[in-house]
């Protein structure tokens, strides 16, 4: 079988992990299924969007969550060598209480998609959500 009769859609909403995809601007490009259950967003709120916006930090927290992670993806975009974060804690909005957010924590791959010119067009992000295992640890 040849790669061209793959279907990658398929392959990444078939998986049960959270994949987006952001270009090298930091908008978001694709979202898999997993990550839309995970997040309890709609693809039109995040899909070409600006990774920051759909997602903004949490001002009621005094930790660099959004610079961690932006910080991160530059170093992706710069270096073409995938990263990951361990743990970083990164609230979501709340969708039924506007202003209010829901502690949420991560662990993410980021792996960076090279162009036919070997210069980086994209990046994967793997994100699995551990909240339900730090607040076990608690």
């Amino acid at each position: 079988m040849m790669t061209t009769d793959i279907d990658f859609t398929a392959f990444f909403d078939a998986t049960p992990s959270p994949y987006l995809m952001l270009d090298t601007d930091m908008v978001i490009r694709y979202v898999n299924t997993a990550y839309l259950l995970t997040t309890g967003r709609a693809r039109d709120q995040l899909i070409g969007k600006y990774f920051f916006d759909a997602l903004p930090k949490n001002p009621g927290t005094l930790d660099d969550a959004q610079e961690n992670v932006k910080a991160l993806l530059l170093r992706v975009l710069d270096t073409g060598e995938p990263d990951t974060l361990v743990l970083q804690r990164y609230d979501l909005p709340d969708l039924h209480e506007p202003g209010r957010f829901e502690e949420r924590w991560w662990s993410e791959i980021h792996t960076p998609v090279p162009g036919l010119d070997g210069e980086v067009r994209l990046i994967v992000q793997r994100s699995e959500d551990v909240t339900a295992f730090i607040h076990s640890r608690r």
